[in-house]
């Protein structure tokens, strides 16, 4: 009985993680990157020319997140808000890392 207490404890206090994502139609208009192989052209220029299930990682300085090309479009994903309870905080984005490891961790106090 007490393991099942504890189990229902730890997932009622677990956090709950939003992912930010968004979606940019990204066709390639330029006949000569389509040759070369590109499927995707980002309005940023962070981002720019991309191959078909090509991801771009922390593709900006400030950036922790991916960008992935599939037929003509870009889906963006990013870390979201995250939903960390009491006595707990999110620690700072890495911008060193790769997405998703760049991303702020909860660190809970006793």
């Amino acid at each position: 009985m007490e393991m099942y207490v504890k189990f229902l404890l730890l997932i009622c206090c677990l956090p709950i993680v939003y992912c930010a994502t968004a979606i940019e139609e990204a066709p390639v208009y330029s006949a000569k990157d389509r040759e070369l192989g590109y499927a995707c052209e980002s309005g940023y220029e962070s981002v720019g020319l991309m191959k078909e299930g090509e991801i771009k990682k922390n593709f900006a300085d400030d950036m922790c997140g991916e960008a992935y090309c599939s037929g003509g479009v870009i889906e963006y994903s990013g870390c979201g808000a995250e939903d960390v309870g009491p006595r707990c905080i999110m620690s700072d984005k890495d911008y060193s890392k790769p997405y998703p490891d760049c991303c702020g961790k909860v660190i809970c106090f006793k």
